[in-house]
């Protein structure tokens, strides 16, 4: 992963890890997460974080302890099952359930506060409880309007620093490593749907 620093409308920087693996959104959103929590640059490897993080999500699953060396490691996707039988699954294909993602959070001492939509979609943040130390990670859902019906087209993972004096969410987004400001209306862009909120502290 790529670590870029951006800054949002009012000057604040943020550290943004930007994803190099497909289904590593979630881990790339937790590394930002626990960063701001703690409120301190991660200086691990990348391999030893993710180890270090991922250790106790992944239950049943024994972790490769091997580091993949200097070049990183990237999972093919075509060379793994679309399950979470193992880790390279998880981060090759079948991506990273929220549930793991809070059991990984708690693991590294963060208090996490889980608001799920429970069908109501999207969900709205509540403003008061971002700020210094309070990101909240968010899961959310690709949505497309498929002959009357909408379909959720995958999902992902990013956080939300805190809202702008604009009124606009500062969203930390791990796909290019980008931050954008959105309207807190539970959307991100024109097809995401916010569907899980992680305040944590």
């Amino acid at each position: 992963m790529t670590v870029h620093l951006r800054t949002d409308s009012d000057g604040t920087v943020f550290q943004v890890w930007a994803q190099r693996q497909a289904m590593s959104c979630a881990i790339a959103s937790m590394w930002m997460t626990v960063g701001m929590v703690r409120q301190q640059t991660l200086m691990d490897t990348e391999w030893d974080l993710a180890q270090r993080v991922f250790q106790h999500a992944v239950q049943g699953v024994e972790w490769a302890a091997t580091d993949p060396g200097e070049g990183g490691r990237t999972i093919h996707p075509a060379a793994v099952a679309n399950n979470r039988a193992s880790v390279d699954n998880m981060f090759g294909r079948a991506g990273t359930l929220r549930a793991q993602t809070k059991t990984a959070l708690e693991a590294q001492g963060v208090t996490v506060q889980w608001q799920q939509a429970n069908g109501n979609y999207p969900c709205t943040l509540v403003p008061a409880r971002l700020g210094v130390g309070k990101p909240a990670l968010t899961s959310v859902g690709w949505w497309r309007r498929v002959g009357g019906n909408w379909q959720r087209r995958g999902g992902h993972a990013m956080v939300v620093a805190r809202q702008a004096s604009n009124g606009r969410l500062v969203w930390l987004d791990p796909a290019g490593g980008r931050l954008r400001e959105f309207p807190n209306n539970g959307r991100y862009g024109n097809t995401g749907w916010v569907e899980s909120i992680m305040y944590c502290s």
